[in-house]
């Protein structure tokens, strides 16, 4: 037996995970307008610090498509800013 089989006998399913993901994320921004503290939500949630911030980051950056106007290019593998 392969590691690869038993991974997929054991993952769950992607859409699954995406949802509670999605959910984790919107109960992220509901306990941190509360006024609760990102070391609070954390706890609350039973993850890190880490992940309270990149849900909070996530939510409060525009698509790169409404942002200022800018063109992206990529340069190296990496998107890239230009006026």
């Amino acid at each position: 037996m392969s590691v690869r089989q038993v991974q997929n006998w054991t993952s769950e399913p992607r859409l699954t995970y995406l949802s509670r993901a999605q959910e984790r994320r919107v109960k992220i921004r509901e306990l941190r307008a509360t006024g609760m503290s990102m070391r609070a939500v954390a706890a609350e949630i039973g993850c890190s610090v880490g992940t309270v911030h990149n849900a909070l980051k996530d939510t409060d950056q525009p698509p790169p498509s409404e942002q200022s106007g800018h063109v992206q290019e990529r340069v190296h593998g990496r998107p890239r800013t230009c006026p």
